[in-house]
């Protein structure tokens, strides 16, 4: 070992100390203890206390008995930025606690906000703000005014979203700080603080402080916002895009030429990674749209239909959760987009949450509600079939099920009889575990399908009535016999034998059976009905109402007239002509 060496182990065994080491979070350790530990000679070992205090903090336990000893350590090292934090973060926790040490902590917050160092005076300002703000409104105006006029950006930016704190507290303040505020909207060029800026515009009513809109600024500012795009963090370009959002352009219109620099400058981030930034795109789009002029140099609407394909497939169930709630609303207003997404992205996944399931089984519907002829049904039914089987949730099969119902009624029975046949098969053949279900959708319409659809549901329908549990689907039942009842030839025993059960019967299903004797003008056993006492509320006034029909009158006009089918709309106003006018 040379000099050199022997001089440094020297140097190093004479000038380093080993601070002592604070127990790990599994340790116990005393409050006296982590006092002493707070006021070691060595910052290593203070450093290290505060953060089991703050660990034991989080994890509930009161530790604000150590509020003197944790301030004490704010003005030791003023350039630890990790001991600030955690400092801080106590401080914030027990300030509504110990409101009497505040003024002990205002005086070194105040020292923090004069550091030459932008980060740890950023992180007073924003704590200060933090605090209930009527202990420290008094100390804010100074550090405020200081930090809106700085030359370092970060402190600017920050000192923007303070300025809004004081909005919501004290407007009399907020008033003295706005002629600073106002001498540096137009003349900041950094992407950050312009973001905090248009932030800060949408929260306050800028037209009465500022005497200007938000609308005004971004007009004036347009080129600027959407040049500064590629500049901005993520979250200043979610504030630009969402100020470009509300844009009322009906009231301060751009010319053609700053929509299209718009549409081209914004339309690249679609396809960015971030959901938070497609989405707020695709919220400029939607509100300028009507002023685009779609051309092969834009293709707004595919670019449109991209963004939205890039969110649906994002691994976050959330975010694809928000997009279908929304996107119904975005179909109904732009149904043109319709045609540029394939129906296959509305799919559902094995792996999906029962909520999405749900969400995209609504916009399929909507989508072949709206778009039926330009999307493939057989490949929709296949697939609401795959639904049915390897889902296991059957509220959700049910679902399912009163999908297919509906398609039966959407689908034209002449032209689309052989995929009519498709849904009726399966209802009839394959799904055997949900027979009120099928029941009610197979018996919706009676006279809407042809007459080889009509046998294989009315073959069904009588071969199944009889597992059949919920009162709706028995209801449906016995209206669907009913109308059919010339090609029903078991009608009246199934009738009778309602009848003899009416007692166990659900509300529904009592009210159908009387339904269906009036509609046979069945009087007799029509009468022996409504004289049970066996209905239930919902039911006990219609018969009290046939009850005194068929007393107060003839019983056979009483009866035509309780089959009187009600008026059409498109009848109504063939009957206006000849209604007496009440002179």
């Amino acid at each position: 070992m040379g000099p050199f060496d022997k001089k440094f182990k020297k140097f190093i065994t004479n000038n380093i100390r080993v601070a002592p080491k604070v127990p790990s979070v599994n340790d116990k350790v005393g409050i006296d203890e982590l006092k002493d530990f707070l006021s070691s000679k060595y910052p290593q070992t203070r450093k290290d206390a505060v953060r089991r205090v703050v660990e034991q903090m989080n994890l509930g336990k009161d530790m604000s008995s150590l509020f003197p000893d944790i301030v004490k350590n704010m003005g030791i090292n003023n350039d630890d930025i990790e001991l600030k934090k955690l400092i801080y973060l106590f401080i914030i926790n027990y300030s509504l606690e110990k409101p009497e040490f505040m003024i002990l902590v205002i005086n070194s917050f105040l020292q923090d906000t004069l550091s030459d160092n932008p980060l740890i005076k950023c992180m007073a300002l924003k704590t200060m703000c933090m605090l209930p703000i009527e202990m420290v409104l008094e100390y804010l105006e100074q550090p405020i005014t200081d930090g809106l006029l700085s030359d370092n950006a970060y402190v600017r930016k920050t000192s923007v979203i303070c300025l809004l704190k004081i909005y919501n507290y004290d407007l009399d303040l907020f008033e003295k700080l706005l002629p600073v505020f106002k001498g540096m909207i137009y003349k900041e060029d950094n992407s950050m603080v312009i973001g905090n800026i248009l932030h800060f515009l949408m929260e306050i009513d800028s037209k009465q402080h500022l005497n200007i809109t938000l609308t005004q600024y971004v007009h004036e500012n347009i080129e600027k916002l959407v040049n500064l795009l590629p500049e901005c963090n993520e979250w200043s370009r979610v504030s630009v895009l969402n100020s470009l959002a509300v844009y009322d352009n009906e009231a301060l219109p751009l010319d053609p030429s700053s929509v299209y620099l718009l549409a081209n400058k914004v339309t690249p981030y679609l396809q960015h990674i971030n959901p938070s930034i497609i989405m707020s795109t695709l919220k400029v789009l939607f509100n300028f749209i009507e002023f685009i002029k779609d051309d092969s140099s834009i293709n707004i609407w595919e670019k449109l239909a991209m963004g939205i394909v890039s969110i649906l497939n994002n691994p976050s169930f959330e975010l694809q959760f928000i997009l279908m709630r929304n996107l119904k609303i975005i179909l109904c207003k732009l149904p043109t987009l319709y045609s540029y997404i394939d129906i296959k992205n509305y799919f559902l996944k094995m792996s999906d949450p029962i909520y999405l399931k749900y969400a995209k089984l609504e916009i399929l519907d909507d989508a072949l509600n709206k778009n039926l002829r330009k999307v493939d049904v057989e490949l929709v039914i296949n697939e609401y079939k795959d639904y049915c089987h390897f889902e296991f949730n059957n509220e959700f099969i049910e679902t399912v099920l009163n999908k297919l119902g509906d398609l039966l009624l959407l689908l034209d029975s002449e032209k689309d009889i052989h995929l009519k046949l498709n849904i009726i098969e399966f209802l009839t053949n394959d799904i055997n575990y949900q027979n009120d279900a099928v029941m009610i959708n197979l018996c919706k319409i009676c006279n809407s399908h042809s007459r080889e659809c009509q046998q294989m549901i009315l073959t069904w329908c009588l071969t199944n009535w009889e597992s059949l549990l919920s009162d709706r689907s028995k209801a449906h039942f016995i209206n669907y016999i009913t109308v059919l009842r010339n090609d029903v030839t078991s009608y009246n025993s199934i009738l009778s034998a309602f009848i003899e059960n009416i007692s166990d019967e659900g509300p529904e299903t009592q009210l159908m059976t009387i339904h269906a004797l009036i509609k046979t003008e069945n009087l007799s056993a029509l009468k022996k009905v409504l004289d049970l006492d066996v209905y239930s509320l919902e039911v006990k006034e219609m018969v009290i109402f046939y009850q005194r029909l068929l007393s107060n009158s003839n019983p056979s006009e009483a009866l035509k007239f309780m089959n009187i089918n009600q008026v059409s709309f498109n009848d109504a106003d063939s009957l206006k002509d000849k209604i007496p006018s009440n002179k």
